[in-house]
């Protein structure tokens, strides 16, 4: 092999890498991009979950809101029979000691 045969070699290897290191380029960019369209169409379900939860959170907490202004002595009765039976269970605890 001659020396122009070589370096005609070396200058066609050259331009392979160079072609290379420029698809890896675009590859890379397009990459990329499509992560960024993904980490975008991720953030924007997240973000209407999240307006979605707490509209619904917001309709319970008035419904509840207005049950208790209903029906006040039902919701006294009701964590009076809860404070009984947690009264019941820790007395029990204690006991046991």
């Amino acid at each position: 092999m001659t020396n122009e045969q070589i370096a005609q070699k070396i200058e066609r290897i050259t331009k392979e890498f160079q072609e290379l290191g420029s698809q890896i380029s675009e590859l890379t960019a397009m990459s990329t991009e499509r992560l960024e369209e993904y980490r975008n169409e991720a953030m924007s379900d997240i973000h209407a979950k999240i307006t979605d939860t707490s509209r619904e959170v917001k309709k319970q907490v008035k419904v509840a809101d207005e049950y208790a202004h209903q029906n006040p002595w039902a919701i006294v009765a009701g964590f009076s029979v809860a404070g009984l039976v947690l009264g019941i269970l820790l007395s029990q605890i204690s006991s046991k000691k």
